[in-house]
């Protein structure tokens, strides 16, 4: 691999002017800190306004799972546009896809189309307190759901998490009121102890049990043997709602996610990400007898943008693609780097892991065998990975700076750029390797 000659004369220029109209210069707060500025992306590349080229494992947060400007979303998104853009009204095509869905994806019987994950989770929380008559969901200290309010409740408590047994209940932002933080109760993930313990405390209450069949917000944790059984079993018996948030599982854990992969099936289903390829689209579904409250004088599930034309083209594209075998590819490539990241630490001796399945994944700098929740999250080290990132940003790799997110594989991965990815890793790797 030869030497890059980093430049970013041009992305510190318009960095600071973006200071100037948007707070900290970017439009979400959850983009990685570098200061680069993009201009395009081709394939699995991103390419920045000073000429510098990344290897993308960023993917746009994870809806890319084609990579960029794939041609069949590109000649889809052209035709549609001449079609119409933007209908507000049902079509073939929104039949077509709702269908396509309801087929992939186990228990998804009904569904409504929305344009953002936070939008789809606030949707299915609001169902299953319809449903239920109860106000109170349960969710998972480390989980990522969005930026509603309830979604932003008992998160990522830090230092203040308090006793796994009783978790403090946190928001993670300003501006929450003390009516949700009352509402919401949080429990470690993947004891199945403690979780019968909350139930059996607020079974009365209960409206809902909100989780990712895999947790891609601490790292990437899987779920141990027989833990989504045993919510599934849980909220069954005390007559709960449980949604499974598959915004980044879903159509790259298996084509019908987690339900599919681990063969749970919840009482309704988010998902979003990946089932563009690239454009703003999610959906909220499940069991007919709850979808069908969406209704006038029921449960308001509604927006301008929902059934997008563009995305529900992009959608259809980009499912016809991992139907015909790129979600297989994706696999096979994420492992190859996966065993590449796996065999530097290994010879180099460095305390981490790396953890996570095929297509997402994350390097976790930690003396833990296996991170299996927070709790074992909060012992991971910042540092290590902040100098590793930097360095893979150098050695152009486009990796997420936030060592509790994830790397994004696509198919358009190639094995000459898992090759360049892992030589890539193991200059960075020898970098953290002085910090010892």
């Amino acid at each position: 691999m030869e030497e890059r000659k980093f430049r970013s004369d041009n992305s510190n220029r318009l960095f600071s002017e973006a200071l100037k109209y948007m707070p900290e210069g970017r439009n979400s707060g959850l983009r990685g800190t570098y200061p680069l500025i993009m201009k395009k992306g081709v394939g699995s590349r991103i390419f920045d306004v000073d000429g510098n080229s990344f290897i993308d494992y960023v993917l746009a947060a994870g809806p890319l799972i084609l990579g960029h400007c794939h041609p069949r979303i590109v000649e889809a998104i052209k035709i549609q546009s001449e079609l119409g853009i933007q209908l507000w009204a049902e079509s073939e095509l929104s039949i077509e896809v709702a269908k396509k869905v309801t087929e992939i994806v186990p228990g998804i019987e009904k569904l409504r189309f929305v344009n953002t994950g936070t939008e789809a989770t606030m949707h299915a929380i609001r169902l299953a307190r319809a449903y239920t008559g109860r106000d109170k969901i349960l969710r998972f200290e480390g989980q990522y759901h969005g930026t509603h309010d309830y979604a932003l409740v008992g998160a990522y408590p830090g230092k203040l998490a308090g006793l796994e047994r009783s978790p403090n209940v946190i928001p993670n932002s300003s501006g929450i009121t003390f009516g949700t933080i009352n509402d919401v109760i949080v429990a470690s993930w993947n004891r199945i102890d403690l979780l019968e313990k909350a139930i059996k405390d607020h079974k009365n209450e209960l409206a809902a049990v909100i989780t990712s069949p895999v947790v891609a917000s601490m790292g990437v944790v899987l779920p141990n043997e027989g833990y989504l059984n045993a919510i599934r079993e849980l909220t069954e018996q005390n007559d709960i709602v449980l949604i499974f948030d598959e915004i980044v599982t879903g159509f790259r854990l298996a084509l019908g996610g987690g339900a599919e992969f681990y063969g749970v099936t919840p009482d309704l289903s988010t998902v979003g990400k990946a089932l563009g390829g690239g454009v703003p689209i999610a959906a909220v579904g499940g069991r007919a007898d709850i979808m069908d409250l969406a209704a006038p004088g029921g449960v308001v599930v509604a927006g301008t943008f929902n059934g997008n034309s563009l995305s529900l083209a992009s959608a259809r594209a980009t499912i016809q693609e991992l139907e015909s075998g790129a979600l297989d590819r994706i696999r096979e490539r994420g492992e190859e780097l996966i065993k590449g990241l796996r065999d530097h630490i290994e010879d180099m001796k460095i305390k981490a892991i790396v953890q996570g399945f095929g297509s997402v994944f994350q390097v976790m700098f930690t003396d833990l065998m296996k991170v299996e929740n927070y709790r074992d999250f909060l012992k991971v080290q910042e540092i290590p990975y902040q100098t590793f990132a930097k360095e893979m940003v150098n050695q152009g790799q486009w990796i997420n700076s936030n060592y509790g997110v994830h790397w994004f594989v696509s198919s358009a991965h190639s094995k000459e750029d898992i090759e360049n990815t892992i030589e890539a890793a193991g200059k960075s790797f020898k970098l953290v390797k002085k910090l010892d």
